[in-house]
């Protein structure tokens, strides 16, 4: 048996049926984050206090923000592709070098 999904009408007063595989309802509020809590700084060991105190912090020290580098699941495709790489050439060389 399928599932069944309801919601109820606010302005009618009545429950419809929603389709069960259809994306949740856009959010009424942009989501509210809370900020980082206070921690020493790794550059120069002042207390960082939120992430527009972070993000300036490291634009006076001229560091990268850790956000704008790859993800892990790019770098773990680059890093698999180089190991192929790596193996290959080591299976053409043993194959050209050995058993002569």
């Amino acid at each position: 048996m399928a599932r069944r999904r309801w919601r109820w009408h606010h302005a009618t007063g009545e429950m419809y049926e929603v389709d069960p595989n259809a994306p949740p309802a856009p959010r009424r509020f942009p989501q509210i984050m809370a900020s980082t809590e206070a921690y020493e700084s790794p550059v120069t060991g002042e207390k960082i206090y939120g992430r527009k105190h972070r993000a300036k912090d490291l634009a006076v020290h001229n560091c990268e923000d850790n956000r704008d580098l790859p993800s892990q699941t790019e770098m773990t495709a680059a890093k698999e592709a180089e190991n192929n790489k790596a193996i290959d050439e080591a299976v053409d060389y043993a194959a050209d070098h050995i058993g002569q």
